[in-house]
């Protein structure tokens, strides 16, 4: 019995047919496993870009505890998402930590706001306080954030926006300019990140004297407001012009030294950092 249709113009003869079936068949199953795998294969490799973490780091002011940090998710194009992350400062140190879920992006931005202690009084100001930070994920799991990371932040997006820098490179640039606003050139300092003013060394000591300059006679101005000015004043040239905020911060440093002032200050310093290196905090005031 002919179970096969008659072959016209030379097709195929009954006994090929059955075989090349088969063959087309089995190709077919290869194509699909094929595709299959390397959908698998891109959704492993999307998978891999989300950042879960924890960061830890301190909060200084120091902020007192309860204080919400919040950690930004940046897209594509170094913007915030709307996506944050908070958590609260654990205890008046600053110190906090914040699990990090589904980041997209390596870069995130960390934020503090609320009520702090004055650097060298260790008193509770009355005004709040936002200070920012600008980090790479991929590189650290403890951040601080402090007055140099908030200085350095406006300068730092300006020149990856505007000017195309790297954003390692840029971070560095801004943060030596803003020492340098204050007379401190050093070039073997730390990322700001790790900067501690509670820490030892000269780099704990040049933080924390740019905190008590810019803490020390604020007169009319709050601390947030002069913060402020100085950031959008250094944002497009690395250079601090503000003439009349730089004289009140020097006058009040001369003052202060020519009335052995700054023997208090550094009594009020040694109590709660025992630690610091007080000549090279004298010589970067």
């Amino acid at each position: 019995m002919n179970l096969y249709p008659p072959y016209i113009n030379g097709g195929y003869n009954r006994k090929e047919n059955p075989m090349k079936n088969k063959t087309f068949i089995l190709f077919l199953l290869f194509l699909f496993m094929v595709s299959c795998s390397e959908d698998s294969g891109s959704s492993a490799d999307d998978s891999e870009k989300f950042i879960n973490k924890t960061i830890s780091g301190l909060a200084q002011g120091p902020f007192e505890k309860g204080t919400t940090v919040s950690a930004y998710e940046f897209d594509s194009n170094f913007q915030q998402t709307g996506y944050n992350i908070e958590t609260s400062i654990k205890s008046n140190k600053g110190d906090f930590s914040v699990k990090l879920i589904d980041f997209e992006s390596q870069y995130s931005l960390l934020k503090v706001e609320g009520y702090y202690f004055n650097s060298f009084t260790n008193k509770k100001i009355k005004d709040k306080l936002t200070l920012h930070a600008l980090t790479d994920l991929s590189e650290r799991d403890k951040v601080n954030i402090n007055l140099l990371t908030h200085l350095a932040y406006n300068r730092t997006q300006y020149l990856v926006s505007e000017k195309n820098a790297p954003i390692k490179k840029a971070k560095k640039q801004a943060e030596n300019e803003v020492l340098k606003a204050f007379g401190i050139e050093e070039n073997n300092f730390d990322d700001a990140e790790d900067m501690d003013v509670f820490g030892k060394g000269k780099q704990s000591a040049a933080l924390l004297a740019i905190s008590v300059l810019m803490q020390g006679n604020l007169l009319n101005t709050s601390l947030n407001d002069r913060l402020t000015s100085f950031s959008s004043d250094i944002e497009k040239d690395g250079k601090w012009d503000k003439e009349q905020a730089k004289k009140e911060i020097a006058d009040w440093a001369n003052c202060m030294s020519l009335n052995s002032g700054f023997d208090k200050v550094k009594s009020y310093i040694k109590k709660w950092n025992q630690a610091v290196d007080l000549s090279a905090f004298e010589k970067y005031v």
